[in-house]
């Protein structure tokens, strides 16, 4: 059990049960839920999913994580309601919001002068502990009937037991559907997470049903037109970057995931179709395939989609989604930890940030909102570029350390500056449209 089972809770008084849906509970669920109804072993289902998906330490395992419940209300022989029929409930969750379980109605005996329950509370219970199991099995084995005990407990004892599939339709296309929640504000974030078809062998995106980031995560913002190795190189210099920082703080813990934040909404131009982000997230796959020994896909990486072109807004979105409930975490030095939202940056955008331009023309208001984003645990790692200052001459590499010198030491602390001889790709996505134009339009020139 111990290399299947996250973590087993018994929530059976009122209170318990809500503290442990935590941030997924609400001032409605607790004034008009059933506790023992198909909605409560829902929700302590999915609170289980989340738990347990806090647990691990990489996207690629969420797809293994199952949250299941059991809401149920058994009563014993000596009871006086002893000609109360026992009920309950068994729900499993997986990440991408897939639900399967069953409702139960143990059947009495036939009336006599006294009344005798065909089964012991014990053996009662030991019925729901063999569902909750079975519901498990279900998934693992994915069959569509029943098994053999179900129908046996149906047809010898007469029991009720109905066996219900998620409503919920999760073979959509994982882009198109992710692209559909955010340009409908049905949410805020989509997590992506590359995964193997087994039967064609080829790669598809697994679309979490919360957008829960693993402990050590680091946040790659970018429109990714096209992605390329350069993006793949600083991906991989920031990982290391912070991998040493850690090593330097005395940090064990050297799992870090990568997350390709792509906005599907700007300021300034209309929203992009859910169809081109689908086309360019499945160059992603592409740019995998062509890696060479020395530049590589990141180990754990995944797809964040947005509608937040601005940090601050992409800060709040992330932020608001994720896990606000009792943490598994034992240390509080882990949950500070765990509290850091780190973005993989450029140069280019590291001036941005600190420009006073975009801050009213004042250094004060940009010192102040940098400051607030660190309150809120936001941290740096930016990789350098080469700015050439006039035509002809031999460019310069720049990592922004000259902007950060003038500025407080706390503002400072915020920024991990990667040094040229860890990372350095003179390529960027508008050189590789430009080359792409321009084969398209050769091509073209030579069909006519």
């Amino acid at each position: 059990a111990s290399s299947i089972l996250l973590e087993g809770t018994i929530a059976y008084d009122r209170n318990s049960f809500h503290q442990y849906l935590g941030h997924l509970d609400s001032a409605e669920t607790e004034t008009k839920i059933q506790y023992v109804s198909r909605q409560a072993a829902a929700q302590l289902s999915e609170a289980a999913l989340w738990r347990g998906m806090r647990f691990v330490t990489n996207l690629q395992s969420y797809q293994g994580v199952v949250g299941v419940s059991c809401t149920s209300s058994l009563v014993s022989s000596t009871s006086t309601r002893a000609n109360r029929q026992s009920r309950g409930h068994v729900i499993a969750t997986m990440a991408n919001g897939r639900q399967w379980g069953y409702d139960v109605t143990l059947s009495l005996p036939k009336p006599s002068k006294e009344l005798q329950r065909q089964r012991s509370r014990i053996e009662e219970d030991a019925l729901f502990s063999q569902l909750v199991l079975q519901t498990l099995l279900d998934h693992l084995e994915d069959k569509g009937g029943d098994s053999d005990w179900v129908q046996d407990c149906r047809t010898t004892n007469g029991d009720e037991i109905l066996k219900f599939p998620s409503p919920q339709n999760c073979e959509k296309d994982a882009v198109l559907e992710g692209s559909r929640r955010i340009l409908t504000q049905e949410a805020s974030v989509a997590l992506l997470v590359p995964q193997k078809e087994d039967d064609t062998h080829s790669s598809t995106f697994f679309l979490l049903s919360r957008p829960l980031l693993p402990r050590q995560t680091l946040v790659f913002p970018g429109s990714f037109n096209p992605p390329h190795q350069g993006h793949l190189a600083l991906a991989q210099a920031a990982v290391q970057a912070m991998k040493k920082q850690q090593q330097d703080s005395s940090t064990t813990n050297d799992n870090f995931s990568v997350l390709f934040e792509m906005s599907l909404t700007n300021a300034d131009k209309p929203a992009m179709d859910p169809q081109v982000a689908s086309e360019r997230l499945e160059t992603f796959f592409q740019l995998e395939k062509e890696c060479d020994t020395n530049i590589q896909m990141p180990t754990d990486w995944g797809v964040l989609l947005t509608s937040a072109p601005l940090f601050s807004e992409k800060v709040d979105a992330i932020q608001r989604e994720q896990y606000t409930g009792e943490s598994p975490s034992s240390s509080s030095s882990e949950n500070d930890s765990d509290n850091k939202l780190v973005f993989i940056i450029g140069t280019d955008t590291l001036v941005r940030i600190l420009n006073p331009k975009y801050y009213g023309n004042s250094q004060e208001n940009m010192i102040q909102a940098v400051r607030e984003m660190g309150e809120k645990g936001v941290r740096f790692v930016a990789g350098g570029r080469v700015e050439q200052q006039n035509p002809g001459e031999k460019g310069v590499f720049v990592t922004g350390e000259e902007d950060l010198r003038k500025l407080p030491q706390d503002i400072q602390d915020m920024f991990v500056l990667i040094r040229e001889e860890d990372f350095r790709v003179d390529i960027s996505s508008t050189e590789l449209r430009q080359q792409q134009q321009q084969q398209q339009q050769e091509q073209e020139e030579s069909s006519n």
